[in-house]
């Protein structure tokens, strides 16, 4: 077989062949996602808490716990869309993950047990804690995970606040303990 001249046909063949078969082979194997135990905005930001803090150093450990709490509100509760919660809703419920308020970019896994993004920080994947339950004992799996995101996402999309969750494309189920949110954009930024 003669050895193919720079410029020919050929080489220009067996050239764009090889880079085809390299892209092929860099689409279908992706890098490995790195889990950790928190998530920045800011990329290659150091997060101020270990992976075994017991709390945000701004909370008191030791304080009272129970009691009342009485918060006014004006509207009518005559509906179960989550765009209209009572005041309060929102810290009666645990989250996948929740923002250290004494950082400026740290995300910690609450409900999560890990976080990854990927390298193009299109995708972030939720493993969520084998221990996290619903208020009737029920484990918390990824079906759940989505369901959540997505009937937000469509109530608050509805209700034209479109900006809000527009950047979510789509969320995966990988296995019952693990989901994907894929996004148009950097989703750290979104968090």
């Amino acid at each position: 077989m003669e050895k193919p001249r720079a410029g020919s046909k050929k080489s220009t063949l067996l050239l764009f062949a090889l880079s085809m078969n390299h892209l092929a082979q860099v689409v279908a194997d992706p890098p490995p996602l790195e889990f950790s135990y928190g998530v920045s905005q800011i990329p290659n930001y150091e997060l101020k808490y270990p992976a075994d803090f017991p709390h945000f150093g701004y909370l008191n450990a030791d304080a009272p716990k129970g009691g009342t709490l009485v918060l006014p509100w004006l509207n009518p509760l005559n509906t179960a869309s989550p765009m209209y919660q009572p005041p309060g809703f929102y810290r009666s419920c645990d989250h996948l993950i929740e923002r250290a308020g004494d950082e400026p970019a740290g995300y910690y896994g609450s409900l999560a047990e890990s976080i990854a993004l990927s390298a193009d920080r299109r995708r972030i994947v939720f493993r969520l804690r084998p221990q996290a339950r619903w208020h009737d004992g029920r484990p918390i799996t990824a079906t759940d995970v989505k369901f959540s995101v997505e009937t937000f996402r469509a109530d608050i999309m509805a209700h034209g606040w479109a900006g809000a969750l527009a950047w979510v494309t789509g969320v995966n189920i990988l296995n019952p303990l693990t989901v994907e949110i894929r996004a148009d954009s950097d989703v750290a930024k979104q968090l």
